[in-house]
């Protein structure tokens, strides 16, 4: 499994690398850091590492597929398909609405990956050419499963946990 988790890493920063080279008018690649606020029922923040193909269908539709690293308890290797939809015809300031869903690996043993999906609306403010800097703030939701142990003078037991993480997550890229 984590053998499998590294190559999926490796062949994705590769594609990201042979991207800069093969830019086209209506693909963009988008790199970018978030954060994850819990919601009363979760537990702990979140931190988060994503990279982004995005294929533009309309001038203000695009579809995607992204991946990156997610840091919660455990981490885990997210693979998701992405959809944007641009309020406004784009100009040097464009709000834009983004929901995404897919699958999360876990890079543990401890733990099982679960499915994943978002919500967020942002702005983006384009920079030059078609180079994009932008904020999304939006609710995620990430389910998975992790091992736990107690242990004491008298019993000692294993069980797994079922965990969802509800949080609104605050991120920021660039696209190019």
């Amino acid at each position: 499994m984590k053998r499998t988790n590294a190559l999926l890493l490796c062949c994705t920063l590769c594609l990201c690398a042979m991207a800069q080279r093969h830019t086209s008018e209506r693909l963009h690649y988008q790199a970018g850091i978030g954060v994850s606020i819990p919601l009363p029922e979760s537990q702990d923040n979140a931190k988060h590492l994503f990279a982004k193909v995005m294929y533009y269908l309309r001038p203000r539709l695009s579809a995607g597929l992204g991946t990156g690293i997610s840091k919660y308890e455990t981490e885990l290797l997210p693979l998701y398909a992405t959809l944007r939809w641009d309020m406004t015809t784009p100009h040097r300031f464009t709000p834009f609405v983004e929901g995404s869903i897919g699958y999360s690996y876990a890079l543990t043993s401890s733990a099982s990956g679960g499915s994943c999906m978002g919500l967020s609306l942002g702005a983006s403010y384009r920079c030059r050419g078609s180079d994009e800097i932008f904020i999304t703030i939006g609710y995620e939701h990430q389910h998975y499963s992790q091992q736990r142990s107690f242990d004491s003078s008298v019993i000692r037991a294993r069980y797994v946990e079922e965990d969802g993480y509800n949080a609104m997550r605050i991120a920021v890229g660039y696209q190019f």
